[in-house]
């Protein structure tokens, strides 16, 4: 928020839209499509790479509402500075600073955050948790080598990764505690790390790999509606590499350069901007097999839009 007061990122870079946006959006793309219909009835063969960039930067969805946005922005910085006082008062634990997170989590939910940041939180996230993983592994294979039943940890674990006075108060047979008792100082310390990370997040444990694992679960989701993607539009890179054989590459080259145009079509698509994925892909997959022919049939290098230029004379 700080950095889009100061100018330093734009709109897009962090918000892509907000709830209820919805009648806005749709207006906007009423707009778009218009403009996309003209794009469709042109002969793309006939454009050359600047006449495409500047047609889909027509194209372009300008972002949500920014008033609206900053107003959403200022109804999470009341939220956030409520949560930090009953946390600075309180403790992370306590019930009022646990509903205070809440009413935070829920203010932010409202905005829809760009990819890219999405992105970067996630992997702040996964990182989190591969740390915790190795210190909980440490305390494992420490009960393991102690004797303890697999079932018997799985059990008495999960809940008091930073209880202390797990292995004292738990009702173990007292060999099993003596055995333990060899490793407790491993045990200690790598709860004691645990610890340092429940501080460090604010949240425990058990949350952290709750959120991880809902993370988890929309990545999957969201990798396989590319894998669907890319699959429903293979006959679409076939049709256009049809159009560029006998031009240095064989027809299977250009259907492999084709399909890496196509991934990354599904890569950097944004259905808010308003064209259909289609449009955008038949882009990608033109310029990826351009210049994938330039490459290998010119030892001096020119960009595309002269090549198209020079074949066209």
């Amino acid at each position: 928020y700080t950095r889009l007061e100061e100018g330093k990122c734009k709109m897009t870079d962090v918000v892509i839209g907000y709830r209820g946006d919805a009648e806005e959006f749709e207006k906007k793309q009423a707009l778009i499509m218009e403009k996309q219909a003209r794009l469709e009835k042109m002969e793309l063969d006939e454009m050359s790479e600047e006449e495409e960039e500047e047609e889909f930067e027509e194209l372009e969805y300008t972002g949500p509402n920014e008033e609206e946005v900053y107003k959403l922005f200022e109804k999470i910085q009341k939220t956030f500075k409520s949560y930090v006082n009953s946390n600075n008062k309180n403790g992370y634990l306590d019930n009022k600073t646990v509903k205070a997170r809440q009413k935070f989590s829920e203010s932010i939910s409202e905005l829809r955050l760009a990819p890219k940041l999405v992105s970067t939180m996630m992997e702040v996230v996964f990182h989190r948790v591969n740390d915790v993983k190795k210190e909980e592994n440490i305390i494992r294979q420490a009960c393991f080598d102690a004797g303890m039943p697999r079932k018997l940890f799985y059990d008495s674990f999960p809940g008091n990764e930073t209880n202390f006075d797990w292995l004292t108060s738990t009702n173990f047979d007292s060999t099993l505690k003596k055995a333990l008792g060899a490793y407790k100082d491993n045990i200690y310390y790598a709860q004691k790390s645990l610890l340092e990370h429940e501080v460090s997040m604010q949240i425990t444990i058990s949350e952290l790999k709750d959120i991880n694992k809902k993370l988890r679960q929309g990545d999957r989701k969201a990798k396989n509606a590319k894998s669907q993607m890319i699959e429903a539009n293979l006959r679409l890179v076939i049709s256009i590499a049809k159009k560029y054989a006998n031009r240095g590459l064989q027809f299977l080259d250009l259907i492999q350069e084709g399909n890496v145009g196509l991934m990354k079509a599904v890569d950097k698509f944004e259905y808010r901007r308003g064209y259909k994925f289609s449009t955008y892909a038949t882009w990608w997959i033109r310029q990826a097999i351009t210049r994938s022919i330039a490459d290998q049939a010119r030892t001096i290098r020119i960009p595309v839009h002269m090549i198209e230029t020079i074949n066209k004379l």
